[in-house]
């Protein structure tokens, strides 16, 4: 009897930490809506984040919340700031307008064209972090969140979802 209460209390414990755990990383990864208003750089990264990663459904502000983690994650890398200035100067350098006003179909050739340059694949490794862990962002694509805090998908509707037809 001893030994069933002993792990029940550790399977107790390993749960709430769990949940703990979940709730931590949901609120870290939940974005700060104040931004610089007027920010160009902000504003041309976000937008190639959405060239990137194009949702007409999620709203442009988790995009700017995406873009400001990463010019949040350059504020103390000299290199990494001048890798994003100079990467927004180079697209912005390839048309008369600047990125964020050329159409979309001029963005994707542009960026076609860097995809192999460093400063392409930081925005996407950041955009793919940096965007889909957004919780808020999930509701978008019908994602319910992670299942195992829950006990998994076996009874929590993993046959539910709606749009793979």
């Amino acid at each position: 009897m001893t030994q069933n209460t002993h792990n029940t209390g550790r399977r107790d414990f390993i749960r709430g930490a769990s949940l703990l755990l979940t709730g931590t990383a949901a609120y870290t990864l939940t974005p700060n809506f104040a931004f610089a208003a007027g920010d160009d750089l902000l504003e041309d990264l976000a937008q190639v984040c959405y060239a990137m990663y194009p949702h007409k459904q999620v709203p442009h502000d988790y995009y700017r919340a995406c873009a400001q983690g990463l010019l949040d994650k350059a504020k103390g890398d000299v290199a990494l700031n001048k890798l994003l200035s100079e990467g927004v100067a180079q697209l912005n350098a390839a048309y008369p307008k600047p990125f964020r006003e050329i159409s979309a179909d001029d963005q994707v050739l542009s960026l076609k064209q860097i995809t192999s340059s460093p400063f392409f694949k930081t925005v996407r490794g950041h955009t793919v972090v940096g965007l889909y862990n957004i919780p808020e962002v999930w509701k978008y694509f019908g994602y319910q969140g992670p299942s195992f805090p829950h006990g998994g998908y076996l009874d929590r509707g993993f046959n539910d979802i709606n749009w793979i037809k």
